[in-house]
């Protein structure tokens, strides 16, 4: 008889690039007439992206490493208003691009950008939701940039970034979420993770000594 075949797997939806998201022009005002972001949002998410793309086009990332601005601070804000109330695939990967866009890998702004607002989910809850977003490389990638962000800049606990442990440790496994660039991006998550010894017995309780190599 003849051997049945495997079928192949389809492949991964396309990921857009960064500077592609943050190219968009999103309808806020859409959002804000729902009722899902508020009339300062919309303001606050608009001038930030202004800031954003008049400082990428004069190619001035000397103040990545400063203090965030009060502008820097109150897009950060409705970024995460964004992340907490919609779930369409334009807004949630604008908003954690512009996030990682303002945070540029450093713990310090991470900490000073992402604020918890008063009786909303923290920020590391709104971008370990995004984690789950399973048909959503991109908004993955970006969630694991800024909770990597955060990791460097806090002092986290084996509890609070369990899902992100988790997420990275899957990524290291027979089942990893994207076939080429989770490897990588699992790898940069268990760097910054590794970093708090709380969490490194965490890790290693969860099998990642059989994993790394």
């Amino acid at each position: 008889a003849p051997m049945a075949t495997v079928p192949t797997p389809p492949p991964p939806p396309a990921t857009p690039s960064l500077a592609s998201v943050l190219r968009r022009d999103v309808p806020w005002e859409t959002y804000a007439g729902a009722s899902l972001i508020s009339g300062p949002e919309v303001v606050a998410l608009r001038k930030a992206d202004r800031a954003a793309k008049a400082r990428r086009a004069a190619g001035d990332d000397g103040g990545r490493a400063a203090a965030p601005t009060p502008d820097e601070v109150a897009g950060a804000a409705a970024a995460l208003a964004v992340l907490r109330a919609v779930t369409k695939d334009d807004a949630v990967q604008y908003a954690l691009a512009s996030l990682d866009d303002a945070v540029c890998g450093s713990g310090a702004r991470a900490v000073a950008l992402l604020k918890p607002a008063p009786g909303a989910p923290s920020p590391k809850a709104l971008l370990q939701r995004a984690l789950a977003r399973s048909a959503d490389w991109f908004s993955q990638e970006r969630a694991a940039s800024l909770l990597g962000a955060l990791c460097a800049g806090s002092d986290g606990g084996a509890d609070d970034d369990a899902p992100f442990v988790d997420w990275a440790l899957a990524q290291l496994g027979p089942r990893p979420n994207h076939p080429t660039r989770a490897a990588p991006a699992g790898v940069a998550a268990l760097a910054k993770l590794l970093r708090n010894r709380d969490t490194r017995a965490a890790i290693a309780a969860r099998g990642a000594a059989s994993l790394l190599p």
